[in-house]
């Protein structure tokens, strides 16, 4: 998968898919029984434009419409709107590290 570029306010194409510009993410839902305590209920997916599929991150819930994800080693954030999602890398404050720390040690 090549180096795609999250940062900024995007379209969203539907409930679950988000426009990129070159390409889309996809948030899908894991089957019930299937999630683990790294494993959230919600993952993403990069879509290319030849509609192949890459795994990127679970999506864990912060507050509100806002959600956090890794890639490629950085933490971003991810506001949702109804019509935009706002992608921003995340800032390593407190309730960050505790939001990643309370899932790996519960």
């Amino acid at each position: 998968m090549a180096n795609i570029s999250l940062i900024g306010k995007h379209p969203r194409l539907t409930r679950k898919k988000i426009d990129l510009g070159t390409a889309t993410l996809l948030i899908a839902e894991r089957p019930t029984g299937k999630t683990t305590k790294a494993k959230t209920p919600h993952y993403i997916l990069h879509i290319d434009p030849d509609g192949q599929r890459t795994y990127i991150s679970s999506l864990w819930h912060v507050s509100g419409m806002m959600y956090a994800f890794e890639y490629g080693g950085i933490r971003y954030n991810i506001q949702f709107t109804p019509t935009y999602a706002t992608i921003v890398k995340s800032n390593s404050g407190v309730y960050q590290s505790e939001l990643f720390r309370k899932i790996r040690t519960a």
